[in-house]
């Protein structure tokens, strides 16, 4: 369950509500708040489904610590991938992990999974079902409708300008069925969108409240930030740049507080063979 979660927070919104200092106030044309956020879902939709778009590539340092209640850290894993962005959704591989690079035999795995994850997508995209790993089933309508969006200002972003929304749930009654559906209604924050791109270019967002899990008994979800920077290279590919999550729940009577921090570099267009 957090997995999908940091996977629909990753392609969606992002972000905590943190103050910018060089926040502009909007000035000119009213703002088209639902067609700027309609574009997010009709992006969803191309990137889905267009047989045309480029296979993406950049690398990936991926840090995670295991924090003490007292915030220190008790145990830091890294790793390195060589991601793959297939028609919107990612693809993870393995190159090394604390420094030690994989096997031949751990390599040749990873590449057995790179295979089957790169066929089993095109498939689904392209029979139209409606595996979950689509992206046009992280980013929808019915997501987008949970939460209400305000624009504040504008913000130059390494030189370009984006127009900055702030989301928050929609008052009233939420769809709560599944316990992804109540984790996403605590979610708020500011989105970043490129005014020439309509591309998210960075995104915050963080629990309000906690979420138990049968009434405490198994655990709970007691907190949960996501920051977002995305970049476009020279060659105009948007990536994400730099993540970072910090969760902190408990399972059962056990704590548990991780930070995750994600730097991607060196993006660019898979040269077809």
């Amino acid at each position: 369950m957090l997995l999908r979660v940091r996977l629909i927070l990753l392609f969606v919104l992002a972000a905590s509500p943190a103050r910018s200092a060089h926040l502009m106030p909007l000035s000119g044309p009213p703002v088209n708040v639902p067609a700027l956020v309609q574009g997010l879902v009709d992006r969803a939709q191309t990137v889905a489904y267009n047989t045309n778009l480029p296979v993406i590539l950049f690398k990936k340092l991926s840090v995670t610590d295991t924090l003490a209640p007292d915030g220190s850290v008790k145990h830091t894993k890294e790793k390195i991938y060589e991601v793959t962005v297939l028609h919107g959704m990612t693809h993870n591989r393995l190159v090394s992990v604390d420094g030690r690079r994989l096997t031949p035999t751990e390599s040749e795995a990873v590449t057995d999974k790179e295979r089957h994850w790169r066929e089993t997508y095109a498939t689904n995209r392209v029979d139209g079902s409606s595996g979950s790993e689509r992206m046009d089933q992280l980013i929808n309508a019915k997501l987008i409708g949970r939460y209400q969006f305000t624009a504040i200002g504008r913000e130059i972003l390494r030189g370009r300008p984006s127009i900055v929304l702030e989301f928050k749930p929609k008052p009233g009654d939420l769809p709560d069925e599944r316990l992804i559906d109540r984790v996403l209604n605590l979610f708020h924050g500011r989105i970043w969108i490129d005014e020439e791109e309509r591309e998210i270019a960075r995104a915050e967002a963080e629990t309000a409240g906690t979420m138990k899990v049968w009434g405490g008994l198994l655990g709970s979800l007691e907190h949960f930030e996501l920051h977002v920077d995305r970049e476009r290279s020279s060659s105009g590919i948007w990536f994400n740049r730099h993540a970072e999550i910090l969760v902190r729940a408990r399972r059962l009577l056990t704590p548990i507080a991780i930070r995750l921090r994600e730097i991607g570099s060196d993006a660019h267009v898979e040269v077809a063979h």
